[in-house]
């Protein structure tokens, strides 16, 4: 199942890192961190899409903003519970960046 999903859930983003690294999460001794790359769509407009990479794919402690990137991973989701509501939180899972 697992080789399924991997399959069906595939991203390819390529955009100019629009923001610091910030710490998530640590997992099993590896740090997890948060960072935004901007996306451009073709009406000119800007995306900005939060992205979860690993210490281990990238040297956190650079400053990359606005160097452009691109990775390939998966789309990852979960509910933020924010008070009386929950809130649906999306970003990519980096698994490949150059």
């Amino acid at each position: 199942m697992a080789d399924k999903a991997m399959d069906n859930n595939q991203v390819t983003i390529v955009g100019t890192v629009d923001s610091e690294f910030t710490y998530s999460h640590e997992v099993f001794g590896e740090g997890f961190y948060m960072v935004e790359v901007e996306v451009k769509r073709l009406s000119n407009s800007e995306d900005r899409i939060p992205l979860m990479i690993s210490e281990r794919l990238i040297d956190v402690t650079q400053d990359y903003t606005g160097e452009y990137i691109m990775v390939h991973g998966q789309f990852r989701s979960y509910n933020r519970h924010e008070e009386q509501k929950n809130r649906l939180v999306l970003s990519v899972f980096v698994r490949e960046i150059s």
